[in-house]
């Protein structure tokens, strides 16, 4: 059980990291339609993947604490 959690945390941090990196770089990036489209998409992705690793975070936290 302990191991699968772990498996989940660290793909959770590796979307969080590639949602990070995709966004940033689209946002630099010069006007263009098709990143203009696929911008918020990401943005979206990258909102739902910080909740997600907040919340092993928080549990990892609160594990500790116990």
């Amino acid at each position: 059980m302990k191991n699968d959690y772990e498996k989940l945390k660290n793909l959770s941090a590796d979307i969080y990291n590639i949602a990070s990196l995709l966004t940033e770089f689209c946002s630099r990036e010069e006007y263009n339609e098709k990143i203009a489209n696929i911008l918020p998409v990401l943005k979206y992705l990258h909102n739902k993947a910080d909740k997600l690793n907040c919340m092993f975070i928080n549990m990892q936290f609160n594990s500790k604490q116990n």
